[in-house]
């Protein structure tokens, strides 16, 4: 099982974002989230914060990299189910990718940790076309 670095430049697809699940609200950022970290949302003291994901549903993905302490707009939305986006500079082999526990993103599933799936279209970009537990 191996695990995918995301790219420095990892970005959403301008055409897949208007189709794609999309998360925009007020809450603010908790932690530094770079572009492509997949994150959850966690209410914390009555706010709803998010985070780079650990062990909660999977929200969507970062289109771009955010410092914590910035509150969300519609310029940061986290796209889930349908969206297109840059995953990596080196080349993808594998058909699909799996969004496991601690966000990290690999070529395999367990049952213990699939947040989410993630199919090949290109040599370095994927699509989402899954969230939430699999198994």
């Amino acid at each position: 099982m191996a695990e995918v670095t995301i790219s420095a430049r990892s970005g959403i697809d301008a055409n897949s974002n208007m189709f794609a699940a999309q998360i925009t609200s007020g809450a603010e950022v908790a932690e530094d989230i770079s572009a492509g970290m997949p994150c959850e949302i966690r209410s914390v003291g009555g706010k709803d914060k998010i985070y780079k994901l650990t062990n909660g549903p999977l929200a969507g993905f970062a289109p771009r990299s955010v410092k914590a302490g910035t509150v969300l707009t519609s310029s940061l939305t986290l796209y889930g189910v349908g969206a297109r986006f840059r995953l990596s500079d080196t080349a993808l082999t594998a058909s699909v990718y799996y969004v496991g526990t601690g966000g990290k993103i690999h070529d395999a599933a367990t049952a213990q940790d699939a947040r989410g799936a993630l199919i090949r279209v290109s040599p370095n970009d994927v699509h989402v076309v899954a969230t939430g537990k699999l198994a």
